[in-house]
């Protein structure tokens, strides 16, 4: 079941059932990256057609929630809303990578009639700013 945007917009939110869990992707954008790769361009080219021609790709920013029984765990509760402070100082602190935004978590919490308290865990994978919010 996917939830569309308040605009109207492709979906951001994809829920699918998996045995007794529910997982909901929910997207908060894509940021345009540059890898850098200790092979040859035409190696990395080869893997990563999609690459535009300065070797830039964009990757989706994604959370994601899981309810299993009583527990409603976060993953990489991700960057802060859209409209945060954070974000509009963002392009100073990457000025090199776009980013494009999606209505974000709060506002898939609130399709999806999920109040912050309701969740029960947060895991973080690792502390980059699309993983761990800044504020």
């Amino acid at each position: 079941m996917a939830a569309q945007d308040r605009s109207g917009n492709a979906s951001f939110i994809d829920t699918r059932h998996v045995d007794d869990a529910t997982v909901t992707a929910v997207s908060e954008g894509a940021l345009l990256w540059s890898p850098r790769f200790p092979v040859s361009e035409a190696e990395w080219r080869q893997a990563m057609p999609e690459a535009d021609m300065d070797g830039r790709v964009w990757l989706g920013l994604n959370v994601v929630i899981i309810r299993l029984g009583e527990a409603l765990i976060v993953v990489d509760p991700g960057m802060d809303d859209p409209d945060s402070a954070w974000q509009r100082e963002r392009p100073r602190v990457w000025p090199d990578w776009p980013v494009t935004r999606t209505p974000g978590l709060a506002a898939a919490l609130v399709e999806l009639a999920i109040a912050p308290e309701d969740v029960t865990h947060v895991a973080i994978t690792h502390p980059h700013v699309d993983h761990y919010p800044a504020s």
